[in-house]
């Protein structure tokens, strides 16, 4: 680790961190990558702002961009400082440390108070709005709350005689490989990503595979779920497109919202922007999340892509 990894690390260890910013799952989701930190300090050289961040780079081009399924980043401020004009001098630093690294592109995303958006506005970063969506563990007459569609396949599944089942890491990875294939897709992420990342959860106690098996034991849905102690996230689900309409996936999905209740946690299905996947969220009764993109590209970056459009016409 570097000087400035372990400054995170410590900060990790004695705050209250959410999951996708700990230092483990930036070390964890660095396959292939490195992560660094973009930090402040103040003039007794104490550090009051960290930023942990992600450095990819393809034939000379590097982009600032999140971990691969790592839906929100986080900045941490020293609560003496928090706010006002420190939200000034660290995008400052931001916009220095992109110049330096001759960074094409930057891309964040997070829950970013509107002091701070304003701040990367000024210095001429794209802000989009994006939204989650969230099921609160206090959620009382959870079932009621769900679509009739939902309530209807949740009642197929369970009078199918359905149950709950687990996978090892590397099974999951088959899995989730087969399931995206029957529909012509491909997993985009790496066996040792998952293993990695997955591994590392699992020994924390911050994992979970869940599945859900017919009477023969054949796999109908999967997913992985990893949480925080206020969060548990809805990461890497996964259903059978031979028994699409078994309900499988839908009674999967409420075994992992009551396991999240039970912990007293947050269910949040980490959100899409694609229209169907978000309308499926909301079938659950769940409420929408707003959060935010920051980012910014560079000339050479915007040719490029320019360019490659023009060709593939």
């Amino acid at each position: 680790m570097t000087d400035q990894q372990k400054k995170y690390q410590e900060v990790c260890q004695t705050q209250i961190v959410p999951l996708h910013a700990q230092y483990w799952w930036m070390q964890a989701t660095a396959i292939g990558k490195r992560w660094d930190v973009i930090s402040l300090q103040n003039s007794q050289e104490q550090m009051i702002a960290m930023l942990p961040v992600h450095i990819w780079e393809h034939l000379g081009i590097r982009c600032l961009v999140m971990p691969p399924h790592t839906q929100l980043t986080w900045l941490w401020l020293d609560k003496a400082v928090a706010g006002g004009d420190v939200y000034k001098v660290f995008v400052e630093e931001v916009v220095n440390y992109i110049r330096r690294n001759r960074i094409s592109l930057f891309y964040i995303q997070g829950y970013f108070d509107e002091d701070l958006l304003e701040v990367f506005q000024q210095h001429h970063f794209r802000i989009k709005e994006r939204r989650s969506y969230q099921i609160p563990p206090s959620k009382e007459e959870l079932f009621q709350t769900f679509s009739t569609n939902k309530k209807r396949l949740i009642k197929k599944a369970i009078r199918s005689g359905i149950s709950l089942s687990t996978l090892s890491v590397s099974d999951f990875y088959a899995v989730h490989a087969r399931f995206l294939s029957q529909r012509r897709k491909r997993i985009d992420y790496s066996k040792k990503f998952l293993e990695t990342l997955a591994t590392e959860a699992l020994q924390r106690g911050q994992g979970r595979i869940m599945t859900a098996v017919d009477a023969n034991g054949e796999v109908l849905a999967a997913l992985f779920l990893v949480w925080d102690s206020q969060v548990c996230y809805y990461l890497l689900p996964t259903y059978n497109a031979d028994y699409a309409n078994s309900g499988a996936m839908a009674w999967l999905t409420v075994q992992a919202i009551l396991f999240a209740q039970q912990k007293n946690l947050i269910f949040d299905f980490e959100g899409s922007m694609s229209p169907t996947i978000a309308h499926s969220y909301s079938q659950f009764g769940s409420i929408p999340s707003k959060y935010y993109s920051v980012e910014k590209s560079s000339l050479l970056l915007r040719v490029l892509l320019s360019v490659k459009t023009l060709l593939q016409r």
